[in-house]
């Protein structure tokens, strides 16, 4: 007679969940294309955040009633970016400031909700993962950093372009609706200095606008305007981009697109994490590559990462300044 080896309760109830999860994941894969453009980097983040990238449904990026639906911005530098006349005789548009050595401080609002707090914190992760940006938390009582980010639930998702010039705080709303890790990396990347893709100048070649489609005061989501407040690096048209609109985006009739790719296999809109373009963009634009060495010895700086250096927010700062090749802050 054969003998019958059971499987531990403990075991057998893991590979059971290792099934589900496998079907999980052919599920999900079943409905997004293979195709033979770059692979985009999702991490760990596909299953638990896949989302149907076309489907025709508002999206809180689009409820807020800013420019292109999820941009703060001044008068004067929306006439500036849309070809229009500058009002204010004393107003002067500065390029995009950035993050100086890409360290952004932030802290989170005292009444948001932790699920929000805890989806911020892994598109945090995200991106921490995948370029040089380093996020420090500091405290609510801040009075040492004048410019840094508050995380906050506003009426939809949305924030302003690059730092503010002003040197004050500044906000980025991860409201109702906006709990996917791809919607707080694409209002992050907004923060970082980086427009949507769809208004790169030279959209045309790969995407057809329906304007018949989009109610007219949404009609200035649409327009490209000039990109020397901004740079794609030389790098290709990303349908992949977690900055790109979906194809329903601000349309009349749900059932028809307002964006049309040239490419007729391409999907767009997802908020799913960084596109391989998205991370090679930013890791250029902050220069990730350069320049990233340890100032101080092999000894200490590993030493300080064993003890916890690299991720404490005590002393993270002086671990970026001076071990940012240990503790693996100069991105991929």
């Amino acid at each position: 007679m054969q003998k019958r080896y059971l499987l531990p309760k403990v075991a057998s109830r893991s590979i059971v969940r290792m099934r589900k999860n496998f079907l999980v994941l052919l599920l999900c894969l079943s409905f997004v294309r293979c195709e033979s453009r770059r692979v985009t980097d999702y991490g760990d983040y596909l299953v638990q955040d896949y989302v149907d990238i076309d489907a025709s449904i508002p999206w809180a990026e689009e409820n807020s009633g800013l420019f292109e639906g999820d941009i703060v911005i001044d008068e004067d530098t929306e006439r500036y970016l849309t070809g229009g006349e500058i009002m204010s005789r004393d107003a002067v548009v500065s390029p995009i400031l950035y993050w100086p050595k890409g360290v952004i401080y932030y802290m989170f609002d005292e009444k948001l909700e932790p699920l929000k707090i805890d989806i911020i914190k892994r598109g945090i992760h995200h991106l921490k993962e995948r370029t040089c940006i380093k996020f420090v938390h500091i405290p609510k009582n801040n009075t040492r950093h004048k410019s840094y980010v508050r995380f906050f639930s506003g009426n939809g998702c949305y924030s302003r372009v690059g730092r503010d010039p002003t040197d004050v705080e500044q906000t980025i709303s991860i409201g109702d609706g906006c709990e996917r890790i791809g919607t707080v990396v694409h209002e992050i990347m907004h923060a970082l200095g980086f427009f949507h893709e769809h208004t790169r100048p030279d959209r045309d070649k790969y995407i057809k606008i329906d304007w018949t489609n989009i109610e007219e005061e949404h009609s200035r989501n649409f327009q490209k305007y000039p990109r020397d407040l901004g740079s794609s690096f030389g790098k290709p048209y990303d349908y992949d981009s977690v900055m790109h609109y979906s194809r329903f985006a601000f349309s009349k009739d749900l059932d028809v697109p307002t964006i049309i790719p040239a490419d007729g296999e391409a999907s767009i809109g997802q908020r799913l994490g960084l596109s391989y373009y998205d991370r090679e963009e930013i890791n250029t634009l902050y220069r990730c590559h350069e320049d990233c060495v340890d100032k101080m010895s092999p000894y200490k700086c590993i030493g300080r990462s064993i003890l916890g250096g690299c991720e404490s927010p005590r002393f993270q700062e002086m671990m970026i300044e001076s071990c940012p090749k240990t503790c693996k802050f100069c991105g991929e």
